[in-house]
């Protein structure tokens, strides 16, 4: 978790992204994993709200326990979004101990975790953002937050007309290049300026509008 809160501070795309955004601001956080971007929105707006979302079990565990340490204004919910609601088989990595690591850094003792790990499957509820929005009573979303492999696409079409006009800002961690141009398609559709910031590797899509 260390390497990827290095990536969350180093990259800049996350700091653009905040940068101007109101007291009060409405983040909607989609693949918060284990919480780490949610406690770095929080650290750079303290007064603006959360929603945090994460369908893998133990992930969501570590996400609830995150956001009632450092994120006072978060709200974990234990779902995926998707282009309607549902459910869906969902596998996962996950480690079964701890991996020994001597010597190098950390991006190699994470590595290590990685090569160790083993695949489960789960079944796990869908929903959309707007039907989402609508029942938390969010009449706009400062910022969008999109980590979720191969479903980026996905999420924004389970967004409505009404609340497209209503979110301002979207990043998008892009596991692989393969959706880059579908996801620019549909948001230059949606009239955002899209940037694919320089220096991540086709790994971040910024999309502002307003």
């Amino acid at each position: 978790m260390l390497a990827a809160w290095e990536d969350l501070n180093q990259d800049g795309t996350y700091a653009k992204a905040v940068r101007g955004l109101r007291p009060g601001s409405h983040i909607a956080d989609v693949g918060s994993r284990h919480g780490l971007s949610a406690i770095f929105f929080a650290d750079h707006l303290p007064d603006a709200r959360i929603l945090a979302f994460e369908p893998v079990p133990p992930a969501f565990e570590c996400l609830r326990e995150n956001l009632v340490r450092y994120v006072p204004n978060g709200q974990p919910f234990h779902c995926a979004l998707g282009e309607e609601p549902g459910s869906r088989e969902l596998t996962y990595s996950v480690a079964e101990a701890p991996g020994t690591h001597k010597g190098g850094n950390v991006r190699q003792a994470h590595e290590l975790r990685r090569r160790e790990a083993v695949e489960r499957t789960c079944s796990v509820r869908v929903t959309t953002l707007t039907r989402v929005a609508e029942r938390q009573q969010v009449e706009s979303i400062d910022l969008l937050r999109i980590s979720t492999r191969h479903a980026g696409p996905e999420v924004l079409r389970g967004i409505g007309d009404d609340l497209w006009t209503r979110i301002r800002r979207i990043v998008v961690e892009l596991h692989d290049e393969d959706g880059l141009s579908e996801l620019e398609g549909l948001l230059r559709a949606r009239q955002y300026e899209v940037m694919v910031p320089q220096g991540t590797k086709g790994r971040m899509l910024l999309a502002m509008r307003g």
